[in-house]
C-alpha cells in the first residue's frame, strides 16, 4: 500500500456547489455572531415581555432565523427569504433598544410616534412655509411645468411640498 493520497479533482459544478454551501455556512455563522453580540449589548431586560412578544411574532411570521433556503410558496424564486431574516433581525434590534430604554405606556406611545415620523422623513413641528426666509429650507428643482412658470422649489424638511412661484404658495403632491 502506498502512503500517497489520491488527489481528488472536482469539476466546475462540484466546485460551485461547494463554494455555495460554504458561503451559506459562513452567512449563518455571521448571523449567529451578530445575534449573540446584540444579545450581549442589549439583553432582554430580564425577560422583557415586549422583546419576547416581538421575537415570537417574528418567528411565527417566518422573519427570524429561518435557516431554510427553501422558497416560500408565495415566493417561488426565494428572493425574500434572506430579506425577511434581515428585516426581522433589524426589527428585533430596534425592539431591544426600545425595551432597554424602559418607557412607560405614555412615553412609549410618544417615542414610537416620533420615531415613525423621523424614520419616514416626516416633520415633528409645523411646517409653515410662510415663516421661511432662509433659502436653505428650500431646494430648487428642475420641475418644468409650462402651466406654472416661475422658480420651482421643493421643501427641504418635507419633500412632498412644492412651490411653483418661488415660495409664495405651496402644494403637497400627496394631496393631489
Amino acid at each position: 500500500m502506498s502512503n500517497e493520497t489520491e488527489e481528488v479533482k472536482w469539476g466546475p459544478d462540484e466546485q460551485l456547489k461547494w463554494h455555495e454551501r460554504r458561503e451559506e455556512e459562513l452567512e449563518k455563522r455571521i448571523r449567529d455572531l451578530e445575534a449573540a453580540m446584540m444579545d450581549t449589548l442589549f439583553p432582554d431586560n430580564n425577560g422583557s415581555n415586549l422583546v419576547s412578544h416581538a421575537k415570537r411574532e417574528l418567528e411565527l411570521a417566518g422573519m427570524l432565523n429561518s435557516d431554510t433556503l427553501e422558497p416560500e410558496p408565495e415566493d417561488p424564486d426565494g428572493v425574500f427569504n434572506g430579506y425577511n431574516d434581515m428585516c426581522g433581525e433589524a426589527v428585533l434590534e430596534l425592539v431591544k433598544v426600545f425595551s432597554k430604554q424602559g418607557h412607560s405606556g405614555f412615553s412609549a406611545g410618544l417615542v414610537t410616534q416620533m420615531f415613525n415620523a423621523v424614520a419616514n422623513f416626516g416633520t415633528l413641528s409645523p411646517n409653515d412655509h410662510s415663516l421661511y426666509n432662509d433659502v436653505s429650507e428650500y431646494w430648487p428643482t428642475d420641475r418644468n411645468d409650462p402651466d406654472k412658470p416661475g422658480p420651482h422649489l421643493q421643501d427641504a424638511r418635507d419633500s412632498s411640498w412644492f412651490s411653483h412661484d418661488g415660495g409664495k404658495t405651496w402644494y403637497n403632491v400627496g394631496d393631489k
